[in-house]
């Protein structure tokens, strides 16, 4: 609404600025008109009609200008009636209603013109308008969009990390299983073995090879627990083992304890 009023009170300022150019003109029909009022015969009409008729074969006379030269008419009409010259006033008023037709059709004109005028700058402002409101709704949907984008890039990388976090944790839950198996596996053995070497060597009554026999066996189990411990180590997860480091380390060490008796 406030678009349509500037626009209305700009276009009429130009009319107005316009209309300014033929201030001479319009100052020179005043003075005609001031003429008329205090003309004394029938010559100086004569003179007065004279200089109007040249005013009414301009093209360039504005609304306002030609408003006043029908009123200027209409007194010179007036003016010959009162001095008994009753044809030269019927002559003049039937120019003042060709001239009046003359400015109905250029008023009609006029303001249709201005009316078009103003619709086009009307319906111009308000597509300026609306190609604005187009482009910054395009704009906050890009930014949306990257928006968005950026959202699903990060809830994708943090889906994987977390995936991944879970996986590596079940590989070291694995392994580490896998290898307590392996070590209790592999004493429960030892353990057979030493048994059935004992019998043997109870039986056979050779108390130095049951001396060997032990000395190696503690000596293969101080081993299998170095690879342990070792394997243990190469693990990323290393720290959390260390109270199983520590028990094999300490018997580690017993067993070599042992075998240097």
């Amino acid at each position: 609404m406030m678009i349509h009023i500037k626009l209305f009170l700009s276009f009429w300022v130009l009319v107005l600025l316009s209309g300014n150019a033929f201030a001479q003109t319009s100052v020179e029909i005043d003075q005609l008109m001031e003429k008329l009022k205090s003309a004394q015969n029938v010559e100086e009409l004569y003179t007065l009609k004279y200089n109007i008729d040249k005013y009414t074969q301009r093209t360039d006379l504005s609304i306002e200008e030609q408003k006043k030269l029908n009123r200027s008419y209409v007194m010179l009409s007036s003016a010959f009636k009162s001095k008994n010259h009753f044809r030269n006033a019927a002559d003049v008023y039937k120019d003042y209603l060709e001239l009046n037709k003359k400015y109905l059709i250029n008023y009609n004109t006029f303001i249709k013109d201005s009316i078009l005028a103003s619709q086009q700058n009307i319906k111009s402002a308000e597509t300026s308008k609306i190609n604005e409101l187009n482009a910054e709704i395009n704009s906050l949907n890009g930014t949306r969009l990257a928006v968005e984008g950026l959202k699903s890039k990060y809830y994708s990388t943090g889906i994987i990390a977390t995936i991944a976090i879970i996986v590596v944790f079940l590989l070291i839950f694995i392994t580490r299983n896998r290898v307590i198996r392996l070590t209790q596996n592999q004493l429960n053995a030892n353990r057979e073995k030493l048994l059935i070497m004992n019998k043997s060597v109870l039986d056979a009554k050779l108390l130095k090879g049951s001396v060997a026999f032990a000395k190696f066996a503690v000596q293969e189990n101080g081993n299998i627990l170095e690879k342990i411990i070792a394997e243990i180590n190469l693990t990323e997860d290393k720290k959390t083992f260390s109270k199983e480091i520590q028990a094999l380390q300490k018997a580690k060490d017993t067993y070599a304890g042992s075998s240097a008796l």
